[in-house]
């Protein structure tokens, strides 16, 4: 089964998702491996556990973070490039408990989907997707990995469009 989450306001998705209770479903049945999840945009954003946002008083520089749906151990952010937000996502990720971060170009897309081994444990695999008309012409990567290192430093790690990779998940055995 698979579950697409569209674009919009994440804040307003992931409240929502919570709000009506959505949200642990969505959770019990990734973690049990029946759902795979796919999202662009904001709905790629309240997969992590931390989606980056600037405040809404119009001043740019202040960054904060909200709460997603916790699916991903990592903080999510989205349309890196064209709206200049790798920075972002590597200012909070330095704030951050957390030690990765996930990056969602623009026309791109990441499917999550959580795959029991043979010897009980499981496998979360992500596969970024990128609009071919737009890639080319944007010559960028699906998705960019920020991994937290013990000096604080960030070290970036650039998927390309239809790459298949391994992710911190919240999971639980088979």
């Amino acid at each position: 089964c698979l579950l697409y989450l569209s674009g919009g306001s994440q804040t307003l998705l992931a409240d929502k998702l919570r709000h009506w209770g959505i949200r642990d479903w969505i959770r019990k049945k990734c973690l049990r491996g029946s759902l795979a999840l796919a999202g662009s945009s904001a709905g790629c954003a309240v997969l992590g556990s931390e989606m980056p946002y600037y405040s809404d008083d119009g001043d740019n520089d202040e960054i904060g973070t909200a709460v997603g749906l916790e699916i991903l151990d990592a903080a999510v952010d989205q349309h890196l490039w064209k709206r200049n937000r790798l920075q972002r996502l590597v200012q909070v990720l330095r704030n951050s408990k957390l030690t990765m971060g996930l990056g969602v170009d623009e026309n791109c897309m990441l499917l999550i989907q959580q795959v029991c081994c043979d010897d009980g444990t499981t496998k979360v695999l992500a596969r970024a997707y990128a609009d071919r008309k737009f890639k080319d012409k944007l010559n960028t990567n699906a998705v960019i990995i920020a991994e937290k290192r013990s000096d604080n430093s960030i070290k970036l790690d650039f998927k390309a469009h239809n790459e298949v990779f391994e992710f911190p998940f919240l999971s639980l055995t088979c």
